[in-house]
């Protein structure tokens, strides 16, 4: 069985920007992670873009730190939820993505071609009950509600 992991969201203010910083065993996930950084805030709780579906789907949840945003390039994972867990698995790069959700279906046929390129990241696990849990707490918190869609 693989190792279940405590999920954690640190909310932080860099350079103007709200970030959700996401946590596995209390260390940043982006410390797996080169030339990436946290998708904003809003991006990613604001969406439910952390709440697996289903059919599962990819979610980009950092993007390139070179400033040119997540179409420049991304690291996402497909997350999953069963049997008590919640998966982030087959991490890759998806360009074309425009935010965390998954780009709506009318893409062109090049954009359709092109396919998420695999990234050597580990799988990620999570009891489902503690990483939803930890999803509620966050988007409950009132410092942030200013960055919900709509609320601005």
């Amino acid at each position: 069985m693989a190792h279940v992991s405590t999920f954690t969201i640190e909310m932080r203010s860099e350079r103007g920007r709200d970030l959700a910083v996401l946590h596995a065993d209390g260390v940043p996930i982006a410390r797996l992670l080169d030339g990436h950084e946290p998708l904003p805030a809003d991006e990613v709780l604001a969406t439910g873009a952390l709440l697996p579906a289903d059919p599962p789907r990819r979610i980009a949840l950092y993007e390139c730190a070179c400033g040119g945003g997540v179409g420049c390039g991304n690291v996402s994972w497909v997350i999953s939820e069963r049997h008590g867990r919640v998966r982030w698995k087959d991490a890759a790069s998806a360009s074309w993505y425009a935010g965390a959700l998954p780009p709506e279906a009318d893409l062109d046929e090049f954009e359709l071609a092109v396919r998420p390129s695999p990234l050597d990241l580990p799988d990620l696990a999570f009891a489902a009950e503690q990483y939803h849990a930890e999803i509620q707490r966050v988007v409950a918190d009132v410092e942030w509600r200013h960055l919900r869609p709509g609320d601005r």
